[in-house]
């Protein structure tokens, strides 16, 4: 007979991820802001309006997001795994040396184009911010245009990076209960589970079902093999709510 971990309801997990919202948000702010810096950089050495309206491709630094998801995943992995072997045999009993070392290696593998598409909607909002910009500052001149679009952005960073690091805690934690489950060695499936509010009517059909170990969920068109997998398009893993449970057979 199939015993569900009581453990790892929904509610359970969701008072988890709570607990990481704000570190992780603010990980992912910081790191938005260091991206700002070569263009306040760019801003002040232009020596016309013009020049510094131009914003060349590539001007935003990828490094800094790389070192939040590095960060955010080495945070958030290694406590979601022992939560769940603790919940499947009551007891840790296993050592948990290695896993900071499989989030870092686990952030770097799933972080390239993310982080590319990130760097490239960035370097679009602020060209949309200075197309934008109301005529009578840009009259004013260069330094009026840099604390207008100082303000603009973070604003930016506000919303985006709470988009972000939600959706990058739900990896995260979700990667750390499967890493953990797995690591047991048990005859187990995996159930996906949805709750909250605003359940994507793709999320709310898969709420149930039950796969092997080994196996892909199916969610809408796609598969993933876990809630908010990287493999996952946008409009099936952004600010994504479900979590797993894990069923000793």
């Amino acid at each position: 007979m199939a015993l569900l971990t009581k453990s790892v309801s929904w509610d359970t997990f969701d008072r988890a991820t709570r607990t990481y919202e704000q570190p992780a948000d603010w990980l992912i702010r910081q790191a938005l802001r260091k991206q700002f810096k070569a263009v306040q950089v760019h801003l002040d050495q232009s020596a016309t309006l013009d020049q510094a309206l131009n914003l060349p491709d590539g001007i935003i630094d990828e490094q800094p997001m790389f070192n939040a998801y590095e960060k955010l995943y080495t945070l958030v992995g290694p406590p979601f795994a022992k939560m769940t072997i603790e919940a499947i045999q009551g007891s840790q009993q296993k050592q948990f040396d290695h896993l900071t070392e499989y989030f870092r290696i686990f952030s770097q593998t799933i972080a390239g184009d993310k982080i590319k598409n990130i760097a490239l909607n960035t370097l679009d909002a602020i060209r949309t911010m200075l197309t934008t910009m109301p005529n009578e500052i840009i009259e004013k001149g260069i330094p009026a245009v840099g604390r207008e679009l100082r303000s603009q952005y973070e604003v930016f960073t506000r919303w985006k990076s709470e988009q972000i690091a939600r959706t990058e805690l739900i990896t995260a934690a979700n990667s750390g209960s499967l890493k953990g489950a797995r690591s047991l060695g048990f005859d187990m499936e995996k159930e996906w589970i949805a709750g909250g509010g605003n359940v994507r009517p793709s999320h709310a059909e898969a709420h149930g079902q039950r796969v092997p170990m080994a196996k892909m969920f199916r969610v809408g068109a796609e598969r993933a093999d876990f809630p908010g997998d990287p493999r996952l398009s946008a409009a099936e893993r952004i600010n994504c709510k479900c979590t797993s449970g894990f069923i000793v057979l």
